[in-house]
């Protein structure tokens, strides 16, 4: 009787350890590129996505005759051009859409996720 007592013992220790060993997985690491994108949960299109487009695309989307006629000085010239999904393809160089800025290097994935999150969101004029 003692020996399957002992037994029984042990065998609820092993299974009391085997459990409290038990963790939850580990995110991966994410590189700064990574928590650089991620932005601020109260930015605003007026001081988060609008000065990206006013330095990056308004030089050539701007004044009388814009290029391609698109126009992108204001949020009622802007919300069209994301809603159809040509600024997020442009800004980040996806299959189909023309690269913008045009001859430039491809925007920051800050800048880009900015961008992004604000579509997400549902394009708020702020």
């Amino acid at each position: 009787m003692k020996k399957s007592n002992y037994i029984l013992i042990c065998a609820a220790i092993i299974m009391g350890f085997s459990q409290s060993c038990r963790h939850e997985p580990i995110e991966p690491f994410k590189s700064t590129d990574d928590m650089m994108g991620n932005i601020e949960d109260d930015f605003t299109f007026s001081t988060g996505v609008f000065p990206i487009i006013e330095n990056n695309c308004v030089g050539c989307h701007g004044g009388a005759n814009p290029s391609a006629g698109i126009p992108l000085t204001t949020y009622s010239e802007i919300f069209p051009f994301a809603a159809s999904g040509g600024l997020y393809g442009v800004i980040n160089h996806e299959p189909g859409y023309t690269p913008m800025p045009l001859g430039a290097n491809k925007l920051n994935d800050s800048d880009v996720n900015t961008v992004k999150q604000w579509i997400d969101d549902g394009f708020p004029n702020n």
